[in-house]
This record gives structure tokens, sequence and C-alpha cells, in this order.
């Protein structure tokens, strides 16, 4: 059975906030890495608690509210290991004023009807510009 229906459901409900769907599509044990060593965000995240209370936190803090705009440009599901990659290109503008976009590629791992791990690629460099204040910054 594909699990792409559900990538896509993850993907719409990140774009819109939806944290109940969210929580509902990740494993409450999810492991989610953030690959990179060059900005705070950059780690694995360990479970739903610290995935929205360290990376959407902080990402929620760093955008205008209402400027989120994410759009799925593509997607490739192997079902023998159920895993999606997706590339996503987000757009957005900081709390700074600055416009951020990115384009992310994502490899998620899905058991049981949820998304148990994730590996988000990205141009780190744009989140060091864009989103994080320098205080954030190593």
């Amino acid at each position: 059975m594909s699990n792409l229906p559900l990538v896509e459901q993850f993907w719409s409900a990140n774009a819109a906030g939806d944290v109940d769907t969210l929580k509902a599509i990740l494993a409450p044990d999810v492991e989610w890495t953030v690959v990179g060593r060059t900005v705070p965000i950059a780690k694995t995240y360990h479970g739903q608690d610290e995935f929205f209370g360290e990376l959407i936190a902080t990402l929620i803090a760093s955008f205008r509210p209402g400027t989120v705009q994410m759009a799925v440009t593509g997607m490739f599901e192997d079902l023998e290991r159920s895993t999606v990659i997706t590339q996503v290109h987000e757009k957005a503008e900081s709390v700074t004023g600055a416009t951020f976009e990115n384009d992310i590629i994502t490899v998620m791992t899905i058991a049981g009807g949820r998304i148990t791990a994730a590996a988000e690629y990205m141009d780190l460099l744009e989140v060091s510009r864009s989103i994080l204040t320098p205080v954030d910054t190593p």
C-alpha cells in the first residue's frame, strides 16, 4: 500500500500549521534529523516533544504568521523499504523581514501508518541567513 497520501497529508498539515494532524501522522518516538552542522537546528530530534518543542517552535518563532508557503515539487516511494523521498519548495518571510526560500529534500520512513524517522536536507546557509538571528548562530 502506498504511503504517498500520508506524506502529502504531512506536508499539507505542516504548511497549514495543523499540529493535531501532524501529531497523528508522526510516531510518538519519531526521530527527525535536520542534516548538517552549521546551524543550531541541525541535529536529531527524538520524539514528538523535541520535534514540536524545539524544531517547529523555532521555525514558528522565525516566520511572520501567514507567510509560509510549501509546495511539494517531487515525490518518490520505495515500497520495499517503506520510504518516501520528497522535494519541497518553501518560501516565507522571516520576522526580521528577510525572504526565506529553500528547497528541502526529506527521506521519510513509514511504519504502522505513521512517519517513524526522517532525514531532512536543505541549504543551511539560507537558514542561517534568513531565519536565525545573530544570537542563534554559533
